[in-house]
């Protein structure tokens, strides 16, 4: 029988990345222009560099159709 899940966070020893070289490496803060008005971010970053943000690029500090993009994710679940 398998035990209760680990919640992630610095306690969890069995989490991905531990030990790859690779692990998560805190939060970097960002602010994003969009047509209603400023929203503050908190993008993940990893040791390599190598993570890579989906919903709003690296250096992107102004974004163009958020209602779009949001009503598009909501549809497709």
């Amino acid at each position: 029988m398998e035990g209760p899940a680990c919640p992630p966070g610095p306690g969890c020893a069995g989490r991905r990345g531990a030990g790859s070289g690779n692990s998560r490496n805190g939060t970097t803060d960002k602010t994003v222009r969009t047509e209603v008005g400023a929203v503050d971010l908190d993008v993940p970053r990893d040791r390599a560099g190598t993570f890579t943000p989906a919903l709003v690029p690296k250096c992107q500090r102004h974004l163009d159709g958020l209602a779009g993009l949001i009503t598009s994710l909501y549809a497709g679940g």
